[in-house]
C-alpha cells in the first residue's frame, strides 16, 4: 500500500471515530505534512481519495471540509424487497432496468443457484440509485414455472408485492451469504465507485416459499463505504 493510500485510511478512520466530525475541517496540508512527515504531493494525493469517495469537499481558500457520511442500514433478517426497504427509511431512491429476458440455467447458473440445468428462468438486471448514486448492481434469477409473466411495469410497481397479492405467493424465508470480493470491471461500469475502490460487498440470496419451492436466486453487489449489513437476532422463548 503506497505512503499516501496509508494516510487516507488514517484519515478516514479518524473522521469515522469523530475525531474530524461533519461540517469540520481537516488540518491544513501544512499541519499534516509536520504531523506526518510526508511530502506536500502525498498529502493532496490522499486528500483526493478522499474527495473522490465522498467524505471531504475541498473549498477553496478554506480547507478540507469532513461530509456527512451515514452509512446505510441492510438488515440481513430482512425478507421485503429493496424498494421496501429504501422508500421505507426515506432516501432518495431510484432503480434503473437494465434487462429483462427469459434465459436457460447453464452449468454455471445451475451450481450457484441450485436451479435445474436447462430449466427456464428470468434473468433480471437492475442498478440501484440511492441519493443519486448508482450504488447497489443485482441481478435476479426467478423460475419461470413459478413466476410465468414478468413485465417491467410490474417491477417497477414492486416485484414482491406482485406475487404477494397478484399470484398469491406465500414467501417463506431466505438463505443469504455476504462476502467482501475485489471489483471485477464488468461489475464497475455499472456503479458509481471511488476511484481507488478496490473491494465490494457481494449478497447472494436463494428465497423460497412456505412449501420450500426455491423460487429465485439473487446477486447483488454493494459500494462498501455506503452500507453496514445489520442482524437482528431473536432469543428462543425456551432457553
Amino acid at each position: 500500500m503506497s505512503k499516501y493510500e496509508q494516510l487516507s485510511n488514517l484519515i478516514l478512520e479518524r473522521i469515522h471515530q469523530g475525531a474530524y466530525p461533519p461540517d469540520s475541517f481537516l488540518p491544513s496540508e501544512r499541519k499534516l505534512m509536520a504531523e506526518f512527515g510526508v511530502t506536500r504531493d502525498t498529502i493532496r494525493s490522499a486528500l483526493k481519495s478522499l474527495e473522490s469517495t465522498g467524505y471531504i469537499e475541498k473549498i477553496p481558500a478554506r480547507g478540507s471540509k469532513v461530509l456527512a457520511h451515514d452509512k446505510i442500514d441492510f438488515f440481513v433478517s430482512d425478507l421485503s424487497g429493496t424498494s421496501e426497504k429504501y422508500h421505507s427509511e426515506n432516501h432518495s431512491f431510484n432503480t434503473e432496468i437494465l434487462s429483462l429476458k427469459k434465459i436457460i440455467v447453464d452449468e454455471q447458473l445451475r451450481e450457484n443457484s441450485g436451479f435445474s440445468l436447462g430449466e427456464s428462468v428470468w434473468y433480471l438486471l437492475r442498478r440501484r440509485l440511492l441519493n443519486g448514486r448508482a450504488l447497489i448492481l443485482e441481478v435476479d434469477y426467478l423460475r419461470t414455472t413459478v413466476v410465468p409473466d414478468l413485465t417491467k411495469e410490474i417491477i417497477n410497481q414492486s416485484l414482491y408485492r406482485y406475487l404477494e397479492n397478484q399470484l398469491h405467493l406465500k414467501l417463506n424465508c431466505s438463505k443469504k451469504e455476504i462476502s467482501v470480493e475485489n471489483i471485477t470491471t464488468p461489475i464497475a461500469q455499472y456503479l458509481d465507485l471511488g476511484k481507488h475502490d478496490k473491494n465490494i460487498f457481494v449478497v447472494r440470496n436463494w428465497a423460497y416459499l412456505t412449501d420450500y419451492t426455491h423460487f429465485q436466486y439473487t446477486e447483488s453487489w454493494h459500494q462498501v463505504d455506503s452500507f453496514k449489513f445489520v442482524l437482528l437476532a431473536d432469543r428462543p422463548m425456551n432457553h
